[in-house]
């Protein structure tokens, strides 16, 4: 296991080093359909634990290591693409390898690109849904898939997605779980000799003065006023606790609201965007679901009372499907976002370094 992550992390090393060198160079946008097809060879896939250096205590369960699966997808070019995925369990890592091997079953002997590997699968898997487990190895396909053509191009996949390598702001998600109020303010004080501008903080303590008092332990202990500080529930609070806690850390001045409900209930959702002005973020969920909700309307009208009949409900869902358009990055919990691209940090449904 050990050999296997180090191996991953001089991959890593590698990229960076033909990325400073300037090995990689720029080259035309491509998508889905357009990019160059590929004939899978074989699949390996490799489960690892990776111990945490700081535990996570969150309101759903204490993770001390994490389970990965790396994934290296060989194609009859010769060239592997790679990926990895934090399953959660290791139970996940088993079933997503089971998955990635059927689908790759599926897909040998075809000249594939990744849109049509995807609407392939999408198809073969639907009677046992795509979602969980199954979206979750898909997605690990497409991605190395992707890496693929990225590296038979000679391209970092950003430029080869029409971007570039460039910095991006981040944060810490490390530790912060929940413990004591001290405990707290000494590990944000280790977390931040990272320079990292920002930290994320799990709450949902048995009540809001507990919580409180978990966020007054992390402020009092950055020095620094630029110094931003999320919130992750992991889904422990109903709708109505939601709101009276999201109330009272918008008055904090908390960067987001990450999770505070069970994350398929868009009704509620919508319910809590609303009076809660601060933006909540639900970054992995909707993807997960398999689909996407309207961030707090329903058919074109506002919600009231953070509710929309069963026919409206149904009546939107039917009009998106048959739209058949990409997936609209628009969060369900942030009625200030709009349809305003800010910066990275701020966006939560893009990609954070």
């Amino acid at each position: 296991m050990g050999f296997a992550w180090n191996r991953a992390i001089e991959r890593c090393y590698d990229t960076l080093i033909r990325l400073v060198s300037g090995e990689y160079r720029k080259i035309k946008m491509t998508d889905g359909r357009s990019a160059g097809g590929q004939r899978i060879r074989s699949l390996t896939t490799r489960g690892i634990m990776v111990p945490l250096k700081f535990t996570l205590g969150t309101s759903a369960a204490i993770i001390k290591a994490v389970p990965l699966l790396l994934v290296d997808l060989l194609n009859e070019d010769g060239v592997t693409g790679r990926a990895y995925a934090f399953c959660y369990r290791p139970s996940g890592a088993v079933a997503i390898s089971s998955h990635l091997f059927e689908a790759v079953d599926i897909l040998k002997g075809k000249d594939i690109t990744p849109f049509d590997a995807a609407q392939i699968l999408s198809r073969q898997f639907a009677l046992l849904g795509v979602t969980g487990t199954v979206r979750m190895a898909l997605s690990l396909l497409d991605m190395a898939m992707w890496d693929a053509i990225a590296q038979m191009q000679r391209v970092p996949l950003c430029s080869l997605l029409g971007s570039g390598p460039k910095p991006l702001r981040a944060y810490d998600s490390r530790g912060l779980g929940l413990m004591e109020p001290h405990r707290l303010a000494a590990e944000t004080k280790t977390l931040l000799e990272s320079g990292l501008g920002a930290v994320k903080l799990r709450l949902g303590y048995p009540s809001l003065s507990e919580d409180m008092a978990a966020l007054n332990a992390v402020r009092r202990s950055i020095s620094r006023g630029d110094i931003e500080i999320m919130v992750d529930y992991n889904q422990a609070l109903t709708s109505a606790e939601a709101i009276l806690r999201g109330r009272m850390l918008e008055k904090e001045g908390i960067y987001w609201l990450e999770e505070p409900i069970g994350h398929e209930d868009y009704e509620a959702s919508a319910a809590i965007a609303r009076p809660t002005e601060r933006s909540a973020a639900d970054r992995r969920e909707l993807q997960r679901s398999g689909r996407f909700a309207p961030r707090y309307w329903c058919a074109g009208e506002r919600l009231r009372d953070g509710r929309c009949s069963q026919d409206r409900w149904r009546n939107w869902l039917a009009a998106s499907s048959r739209r058949s358009r990409g997936p609209r990055h628009r969060n369900v919990l942030a009625p200030n976002a709009r349809n305003q691209c800010p910066s990275p940090l701020r966006n939560a449904n893009l990609p954070l370094a």
